[in-house]
């Protein structure tokens, strides 16, 4: 299911942070590749709709694979994820979120156009 997903890996971290940005049908990248920079974004996109919970839980265990590897990589102090997709699907996400750094979430404000910094994971 890896094979799924766009995947492009950042090279560098921004203050010890790492950027993911993770789209189904919509990709988030380019904003969040603004804020954090070019080489430090790790941005995951799948371009279909997730049709079912199988689905879901594969493509769950193969993105929480790859950020895995990017942050044993990288070795980041924190993550701040940007997450455009289904809810249930960052519900999925977000139970297999155990054993990555800290991480702080965004929420895109559709009327301002931005991000802002909303729950923290620890």
């Amino acid at each position: 299911m890896r094979s799924a997903w766009k995947i492009d890996r950042a090279k560098a971290l921004q203050n010890g942070r790492l950027a993911v940005s993770v789209g189904i049908l919509r990709d988030p990248g380019e904003g969040v590749r603004r804020l954090h920079g070019e080489g430090a974004t790790f941005a995951a996109t799948f371009s279909s709709p997730v049709v079912s919970a199988k689905q879901a839980q594969a493509l769950v265990g193969a993105l929480k694979t790859a950020i895995s590897e990017a942050a044993a990589d990288l070795r980041p102090v924190s993550l701040d994820l940007y997450l455009a997709g289904p809810a249930a699907f960052a519900v999925a996400l977000g139970h297999r979120w155990n054993g990555l750094p800290p991480t702080q979430l965004h929420e895109f404000l559709a009327g301002e156009r931005r991000y802002v910094a909303t729950a923290t994971l620890q």
